[in-house]
């Protein structure tokens, strides 16, 4: 299972989704046929680089876990990517599923995150109004 956003989080540098789905491409490309291993994604953009470089990664003990969660939701965004080029990704990787791995308030945030990287992806979102 590859986790987009953990990959892209490893690179500080990345300032666009562009950026950020090239660098994915890149890495995975590098890995050769081992590629072929990565079964799964947990789709998610993460542009987090100009937080972590100004972070001064110290917390003193009086630090709350509400503290620490803020910090690494600033780091580890769950943004849906709004980028056509992740179907690149898409393509290139062939994964058997797809997670989207997405922050979200509520379930109205929800669809309409999902529907947003969906839309990215070329899909679209289908929901039954009858609930079966």
């Amino acid at each position: 299972m590859l986790d987009t956003g953990h990959l892209m989080n490893t690179n500080p540098e990345l300032q666009t989704e562009q950026d950020g789905i090239e660098y994915i491409l890149k890495t995975v490309k590098a890995l050769g046929e081992d590629r072929k291993l990565i079964r799964g994604l947990h789709l998610n953009c993460s542009l987090s680089g100009d937080y972590v470089k100004t972070f001064e990664r110290v917390f003193d003990s009086e630090s709350s876990n509400i503290e620490r969660m803020k910090h690494v939701i600033k780091i580890d965004q769950h943004r849906p990517f709004t980028d056509k080029a992740v179907q690149k990704l898409l393509r290139f990787i062939k994964p058997d599923y797809v997670v989207h791995e997405l922050a979200y308030r509520d379930f109205s945030d929800f669809e309409k995150n999902i529907e947003v990287q969906l839309t990215a992806c070329g899909r679209k979102l289908s929901i039954d109004d009858e609930g079966d």
